[in-house]
């Protein structure tokens, strides 16, 4: 039951309200952006003046390292009051969170029992909805989605600077590109009321400030230049939201979100985790999708009499492991009696190099009758047993530590198999399910056309398996 709906919980809040009138305090509660607190009680004079708590963030962590020390970490506890305006300003820390204030006349403890000050702590949960975890789990899952969905780093920036402004209500934001120490704006979008604070250019001073707020990991600094104390401001203020972007070979990039102040504490994480996912990828990770279509356009013109296999293999490889941590991509033809013909390998060596090899490599033959009927399969970690000893040394020894097994289709059946190594354990793999279908599907309709090179059935086909390969999944 949440707080707005509980009796006992409405009648602690009512009877906090009337401890902080009675005492001539104000309090304020956190909002998303750890600098900033908004006036909560006494709720008939909160859109008056003193609206807004400002502390800066090196006054916070002060604060932290105090709590700290005396063990709040066990609990909700007072922090040691700040001289803000001439007025001690007591803080409220909870797990090394400051979560509230109190605006006091005097320099006295305020004098709150446990069950108000948890009421005090309720009242800023309920700024969260939902766990980080379920954040970051709805994130990825769109983040993953929009990766996707597009072939270009450039449409890829622009939903996801669509994704931040709607996150963060009455924002905008901004892609900033390096070139010789200055940051220039590339693209835009939200609430145009904001864009004067998109300017052209990042100079290099408003960068290098910038920069170093990221190295200390404080993404929300304030727009404009704020007192370097705590003080009480009447108006809300805008605010920066600033995180790397893709990366690229070329130049830094800086996202920036701008909005007003009033940030709820979920709205903050989604933007820290959607940025996080956002700046882990890197600008080659685009390229699969466009060059894996390029492909097969060439198919369709000149079948396979421009390309040999090996080379086909060694380029898929490049694209792949730009995007996916490998240690192996191997194909192997089905052979007759249901038996996978010798693999034709691209296998990473300890020095980092990469070289073709012929080999024959043991699949499971659980894993090979599932195969033959078009089932993906894939083993999450060698180490676990699932594999036979024998197979697990093989894997092992060559950096593999999961693996997936893509059938290659055809109209007549499965025609081979796509094995894929990678040193990272998990569902790494599996999370790239998408990519290596269409991968496995551009194989597949190269070892078809190798054997056939019917150009009357092959412009068909091609079409056919370029549109599967163009497809959005969602």
């Amino acid at each position: 039951m949440s707080s707005d709906t509980d009796p006992k919980a409405a009648a602690l809040r009512t009877r906090l309200a009337e401890l902080v009138t009675e005492q001539g305090r104000l309090l304020y509660v956190g909002t998303g952006l750890p600098h900033l607190f908004e006036r909560a009680l006494p709720v008939q004079e909160r859109h008056f003046s003193r609206t807004w708590l400002y502390i800066p963030s090196h006054y916070l962590q002060m604060i932290r390292d105090q709590a700290g020390q005396g063990g709040s970490r066990q609990g909700v506890v007072w922090g040691d009051p700040l001289l803000c305006d001439d007025q001690p300003v007591f803080p409220l820390v909870c797990h090394g969170d400051v979560l509230a204030a109190i605006a006091s006349d005097t320099a006295k403890l305020p004098e709150f029992s446990a069950s108000e000050l948890g009421a005090i702590q309720a009242w800023c949960d309920d700024q969260t909805s939902e766990s980080t975890e379920s954040v970051r789990a709805q994130s990825g899952t769109f983040i993953h989605e929009l990766f996707q969905r597009d072939s270009s780093p450039q449409q890829f920036s622009k939903r996801a600077l669509a994704l931040l402004t709607h996150v963060w209500p009455r924002s905008c934001a901004g892609v900033y590109t390096e070139f010789e120490g200055t940051y220039h704006l590339r693209l835009a979008s939200g609430d145009v009321s904001r864009w004067f604070r998109l300017t052209r250019q990042i100079q290099p001073d408003m960068a290098m400030r910038c920069l170093e707020a990221m190295y200390r990991q404080e993404y929300f600094v304030p727009a404009d230049t704020l007192e370097d104390f705590p003080s009480f401001l009447d108006a809300m203020p805008d605010c920066l939201f600033i995180h790397e972007g893709i990366l690229s070979p070329r130049s830094k990039q800086i996202i920036l979100v701008t909005g007003p102040g009033a940030l709820s504490r979920r709205e903050a994480r989604c933007l820290n985790e959607y940025a996080r996912m956002i700046s882990g990828l890197h600008e080659y990770q685009f390229a699969t999708g466009a060059e894996l279509m390029g492909e097969v356009s060439d198919l369709a013109t000149n079948g396979t009499r421009g390309k040999t296999f090996d080379v086909m293999l060694t380029d898929l490889w490049g694209w792949l492991s730009q995007q996916i941590s490998l240690s192996r991509l191997a194909v192997m033809p089905r052979g007759q009696a249901d038996v996978w013909n010798e693999a034709t390998v691209m296998q990473r060596k300890q020095d980092g190099a990469s070289q073709i090899e012929r080999v024959q490599i043991a699949v499971p033959a659980s894993f090979t009758a599932r195969i033959l009927i078009g089932q993906t399969c894939g083993v999450q970690d060698i180490r676990t047993g699932e594999l036979p000893e024998s197979m697990a040394k093989e894997r092992y020894v060559r950096h593999v530590l999961s693996e997936s097994y893509l059938p290659l289709k055809s109209p007549d059946g499965v025609i081979g198999l796509m094995l894929v190594g990678s040193p990272s354990a998990g569902e790494y793999l599996e999370q790239e399910g998408d990519l290596l279908e269409k991968v496995a599907a551009y194989v597949s309709l190269w070892l078809q056309l190798s054997r056939t090179e019917q150009s009357a059935w092959s412009d068909s086909e091609v079409g056919r398996m370029a549109e599967a390969i163009r497809a959005e999944k969602v």
